[in-house]
């Protein structure tokens, strides 16, 4: 399939997903949105949900931003009396004892969860089983714009070939909730809303400016 620019085809192979699923009940394809996990039937569907989704619903009480509106949905609990399990530090409700606990680990900095082959830890198994890919010897997952531009990038996250392809394309699907600014990377959208809410990691001592790292 042919495209008019290295935009199209990038929004294209985005849609995609670079790993199309396979439904277990279907002997077909399932293409499915990295920012909102919804599911489609053909790449088309995908690249049109792409082109018109906002992916940007932020939470009225807070500062958080969702993909979607179930997402915000879910998290809406979290702010009254949704849970019968509640943080003693930022006053959250859960409603599971488990993911209390879970919570817990960021207000006390414990990272149970350490990696055998670096000094990496983690207070999550998720984010443990996918640092684990970073060690992996081989790479396969290639950019596909290698013939476009020369790029010979490769990745052993599927999740990072994916922010990769964005910076060929142009796409910017981090949308600001303050302001009208785009981002290609939700790390960049989350040092530039620090500039709206003065929360910074760092600050000078000397003039008070703030940095994230």
């Amino acid at each position: 399939k042919d495209f008019p620019s290295l935009y199209d085809l990038g929004v294209h192979q985005y849609s995609h997903s670079l790993l199309p699923q396979h439904s277990p009940k279907k002997d077909s394809a399932v293409y499915k949105c990295v920012k909102c996990v919804n599911k489609y039937s053909t790449p088309e569907a995908l690249e049109h949900h792409l082109q018109t989704a906002t992916h940007n619903f932020p939470c009225p009480h807070c500062q958080k931003v969702f993909p979607c509106e179930r997402y915000l949905r879910r998290h809406l609990p979290t702010h009254g009396s949704g849970g019968r399990f509640k943080c003693q530090v930022c006053k959250k409700f859960f409603r599971r004892e488990h993911y209390l606990k879970l919570h817990a680990h960021i207000h006390s900095g414990e990272k149970p969860y350490k990696c055998s082959v670096c000094e990496s830890a983690f207070n999550r198994k998720d984010k443990l089983k996918r640092h684990m890919l970073i060690h992996e010897p081989f790479k396969k997952y290639k950019c596909p714009f290698s013939t476009h531009t020369g790029c010979s990038k490769e990745f052993n996250r599927p999740d990072k070939l994916k922010a990769h392809i964005l910076s060929h394309s142009g796409m910017k699907l981090h949308k600001c909730a303050l302001c009208s600014k785009s981002f290609s990377r939700r790390a960049h959208l989350a040092e530039h809303q620090r500039a709206h809410t003065g929360n910074y990691k760092f600050r000078c001592a000397g003039c008070a400016k703030g940095f994230s790292r």
